[in-house]
């Protein structure tokens, strides 16, 4: 994956988490999903930081919300 494909991803996580401050998503499904992605993008890429990718769902979530 390339960094476009992590910060699509990110987006995608902020725009739920938005969703979530606005009460129409439970947070346990945005937490599942976003824990088990980054699971999965570790055993992809042994460089993969999960405090940049949650600065950038963060960038997304403040920045974009819906």
């Amino acid at each position: 994956m390339t960094k476009k494909d992590y910060d699509i991803i990110a987006a995608c996580i902020g725009a739920a988490q938005a969703k979530f401050w606005s009460g129409s998503v439970p947070k346990q499904v945005i937490d599942d999903i976003s824990q088990r992605l980054i699971l999965e993008f570790k055993l992809e890429n042994s460089r993969f930081n999960e405090s940049i990718f949650w600065d950038r769902v963060e960038y997304w979530r403040n920045s974009h919300s819906i």
